[in-house]
């Protein structure tokens, strides 16, 4: 065999390898791509035929197939066996990369090649067991689902399914303290979810006593976030994860907000428009490194005056209407840099 085409499959195609010491024609498909049923244009010696002829179709059972070539004296005969292969993967890179406890999403850098993953206060970071997958064929040591420490920064080195590639991830696992709110329940809770971002979060719902009453993951993908809660009374929410806005809400069945967390907040657009509450019971401060936002924010919200002097607002672009209405509202905010607000 002197060439092997696949006409109208060239895009699927990577390379066709032809051995004529060994009577081979290797064809390396691009990955997820099949070729169980073709018609082979093939090129012979001269004067050679091929059994079956060239152009006929072919059916590639286990990904190979047997030809017979008969040379032009019409008596010599050989095999040539055209296979089929999937590249060897030359890649290093983590696809997931899940710990059961975490809140959120794992956030992975293929260019600086670090993983950070978020779980809640309080969990044990010496003895966590993560899942993961690699780049197809690589493989890692230590493997999926094996315990590490991630009290400190761990390592993980990826080799290559051909062998010819190693890289070293670094992997971070920190414990987050969660947004914490409070709220008077009488049955249904309904927190809006805002489209425009991705929401992943674990919550839990605690009682007066202390008890959780109800808890779990919730994910934009589950649709607005609400929640049956079976008796009537205050509860406290925590949320850990992914939560970028407070959108929309009861306002009337908000109580406090407790705790501001370590949430890395997107935007404050209306988050507390016509709120009934008068003041923040959190002591910390919210991180608005991401938020350029905070239109409306108290919009309304009359009796609202708690010190906010202390929030780093230097990155917020538009502050619009942020305290329309908000009629009882006198606290000093002279602390704050709005030198990059231009509304």
């Amino acid at each position: 065999i002197a060439n092997l085409a696949i006409p109208g499959r060239e895009d699927d195609i990577d390379s066709i390898g032809i051995d004529e010491v060994n009577h081979l024609v290797n064809i390396i498909m691009n990955p997820a791509q099949s070729l169980r049923f073709t018609q082979p244009e093939i090129t012979l010696s001269r004067g050679a035929t091929i059994s079956p002829a060239s152009g006929d179709l072919i059916e590639f059972s286990n990904n190979s197939f047997t030809y017979q070539v008969t040379a032009e004296d019409g008596v010599t005969q050989q095999d040539w066996t055209v296979s089929v292969d999937e590249p060897i993967g030359v890649e290093t890179d983590f696809l997931t990369f899940q710990i059961p406890e975490q809140a959120g999403s794992s956030r992975i850098d293929t260019v600086n090649r670090t993983i950070s993953v978020i779980v809640p206060e309080g969990v044990d970071l010496t003895a966590l067991t993560p899942l993961f997958t690699l780049s197809p064929g690589a493989t890692s040591s230590p493997e999926s689902g094996v315990v590490n420490d991630f009290s400190s920064t761990a390592s993980y080195s990826v080799s290559s399914q051909s062998g010819d590639n190693n890289a070293t991830w670094q992997v971070n696992v920190t414990n987050s303290r969660p947004f914490i709110t409070s709220w008077n329940v009488a049955d249904e809770i309904n927190i809006v979810l805002n489209p425009d971002f991705s929401y992943d979060f674990n919550f839990e719902w605690i009682n007066e006593n202390g008890t959780t009453v109800l808890g779990g993951r919730h994910t934009s993908a589950d649709g607005n976030f609400t929640s049956n809660l079976p008796v009537s009374g205050t509860y406290s929410l925590e949320i850990n994860g992914d939560f970028p806005h407070l959108f929309n809400y009861p306002k009337n069945r908000l109580i406090d907000v407790d705790q501001w967390g370590d949430i890395s907040w997107s935007s404050f657009e209306s988050s507390f428009k016509e709120w009934t509450g008068v003041s923040f019971g959190a002591t910390d401060v919210p991180n608005l490194t991401s938020v350029t936002t905070t239109i409306q924010m108290f919009f309304d919200a009359r009796t609202f005056n708690s010190d906010v002097n202390n929030w780093d607002v230097s990155n917020v672009l538009n502050m619009g209407d942020m305290f329309r209405g908000a009629s009882a509202f006198n606290s000093d905010i002279s602390g704050w840099n709005v030198s990059n607000a231009t509304e």
